[in-house]
This record gives C-alpha cells, structure tokens and sequence, in this order.
C-alpha cells in the first residue's frame, strides 16, 4: 500500500491533485481551503471576500490565489505577514476599507502583481518603501484618499507601470521625481489641491497619452510646462482650474493631441496661434459664461479670434448636419452660451 500527492501549479490556474493507491488507483481533486465567509473559485484563481464585514485579514487563503478581493470592508491595518504565503497574486483589491497608513512594506513579496486598489481608504501616510516589490505593477488605484504628497520611490519599486490613477486626493505639487516613470501611458490626478507642476516635470514621460488635471488649482501653462517628451499625448484635461494665461507656444510640441479641455476657467484672453501647432484635434472644449467675451477680450487679435471661434463653431454646425469640410478637421465646441 502506497500513497502519495502530485502538486501541480500554473501562474493563472493551481489546481491540487491527491493520488492515492489502494487495491487500485482512485483519483480526487481536493478542493482549496476557502476563508470563511468568502467565496472561491478555483478555475480562475480567486477569492473574493468583498463585503464581509471584515476587521482582519482572512486566514487560510491559499497560496495557489491569483486573484484576492479584500473591498468594502473594516480593515486597518495590512503587514507583510498577510502576504508572505501569496507569492502568485497578480490581481489585489483593498477599496474602501479603513486603511489611513501603510508604515512597512507590506507588498514586498508580491512580485506577480500586475493591478492594485487601494482606493476610498482615507489614506493620509505611505511609508517610502510601501511599494517596495512591485516590480511587475501595472496599475495602481490610490484616488479618493487624503494623500497630500505624491507617492515616493515609484520609480525604484514600481518600474514597470503605466496606469496611476491620484482622483480626489490633496496633493499640491508635482516635482520630476514624483512621476520618474518611463513606462507611464495614463496620468490621472483630478480634484486636488496642485497649484505647481515644477519645470522638468514629464520629461520622462515620452509614452504618456492621457493627462488629467482638471479641478486643481494651476494657474498659468507654459512650454516649459508641456514639454518636449509630451509629444505622444493624446488627451489633456486642464478644465476647472484657475488658468488665467496660456503662453502662445504652450501646445507647441503636442502633435498627436485629440481632445483637450479648457472648459471654465478664468481666462482675459488667449493668444491666436495658441492652436496652431495641435494638428491632430478633434475634440476641443471651452465652456464658459461669456464665452466669445473670454476669448477676445483685450487682445489685439480680436478680429482673428472671432473668426476662429466662428469657423469652430461651424464646423460642428456642419458636422451636426452630416456634411464635411474639406481640409478641415472636425472640432467640437460645446458651450450652450455661445452667441455668435
């Protein structure tokens, strides 16, 4: 009589066989120990204890999971130990939990991971090292949160990401270091408190195609500011901020830009040329309250920038009508209270 157990184990799906010899050859799959109160999926590498009521970490999760969701709980506090058995996570969801700090380095083992949420925590403190040992994260979660400064290390721990999403946060500024990221395609950062995007910021960031600054509180943009290594982006929203003066050459390098977003913001004027240089747009957005008055008032390109509003305007007229103007690219104005 003999017996004995056969572990064979893939990246996306573990399963356990148990071979046992006895007068014959009988063969079982053993099921995973499943935390309480949470289901699992075997198949598909998941467990998902979402809405539990959790205040801990649940034990007994099996070290074959690829895929933990952990959201809508009452979790405070997460350490390395949670961790140390789940070395084949590529998938991670802590929203909405209790979670203000992170004080180690509680991900260090999880060098699988390719997607992180960690949002709606109330998060205020991330240790320098939190990330440390995500060297395969692609995407990072961390909007609505209390966070007043940008993550730290992201480019040492996090090498390897293009997906940051930093929605409803109090960061204020934006220095080179924060978004060192190379492999960066979206950059969201929308409902801050950003007042100063430091000079040299995004020069790293030549893959990056979505840009999202809206209601923060920048209140001029330069060149200096929309750099050379931007040239790839496709979408840039700067709507509800406090942007007074857009420099004539701020566009200037933004070649392949669709859709870009100026929508209510206090402008006295804007330069005619200032979309000369953004040949690929489509979309382009200017809500205000007095519109045409915004747009012309006290420059001395008032007769060109009328004719430019006027020519926009028409164009999504026509468009409307399902006719098309050769030469010309479509632009969208959408602002009820243009008058023209």
């Amino acid at each position: 009589m003999a017996a004995f157990s056969i572990k064979v184990g893939f990246l996306k799906y573990q399963y356990i066989f148990g071979i046992s010899i006895l007068f014959g050859t009988t063969l079982s799959v053993l099921s995973w120990p499943c935390p309480n109160l949470c289901t699992c999926d075997e198949n598909k590498g998941l467990v998902n204890c979402t809405d539990r009521q959790l205040t801990e970490f649940p034990a007994n999760v099996s070290s074959y999971t690829t895929i933990l969701h952990l959201g809508i709980n009452k979790l405070e506090n997460i350490s390395w130990k949670n961790f140390e058995n789940l070395g084949l996570l590529t998938e991670l969801n802590i929203k909405r939990n209790n979670l203000q700090e992170i004080t180690d380095a509680p991900f260090r083992q999880l060098r699988n991971l390719t997607k992180l949420v960690l949002r709606h925590n109330g998060l205020r403190t991330l240790s320098s090292d939190c990330f440390s040992g995500l060297t395969s994260l692609k995407t990072l979660s961390l909007s609505y949160n209390n966070l007043a400064t940008f993550p730290e290390n992201l480019r040492t721990h996090t090498p390897n990401l293009k997906f940051l999403w930093l929605i409803s946060n109090e960061i204020t500024v934006i220095r080179p270091e924060s978004v060192n990221l190379p492999k960066l395609t979206r950059l969201t950062l929308g409902t801050n408190q950003i007042h100063t995007i430091e000079s040299g910021t995004f020069q790293n960031n030549s893959r990056l195609v979505f840009l999202d600054f809206r209601n923060n509180m920048l209140s001029s943009i330069t060149y200096e500011f929309m750099l050379q290594s931007l040239g790839n982006l496709k979408h840039l929203d700067l709507s509800e901020n406090n942007i007074w003066n857009i420099s004539d050459k701020a566009f200037i390098y933004l070649k392949k830009l669709e859709t870009l977003k100026l929508d209510y913001n206090p402008f006295y004027s804007l330069p005619c040329n200032i979309f000369n240089d953004v040949v690929s747009l489509n979309q382009l957005t200017l809500r205000q309250k007095t519109m045409e008055g915004t747009a012309v008032s006290g420059m001395t390109c008032t007769d060109v920038w009328s004719q430019v509003i006027k020519r926009l305007y028409a164009i999504e007229q026509m468009r409307n009508n399902g006719q098309l103007i050769d030469g010309d690219r479509p632009v969208t104005i959408s602002d009820s209270s243009l008058n023209i």
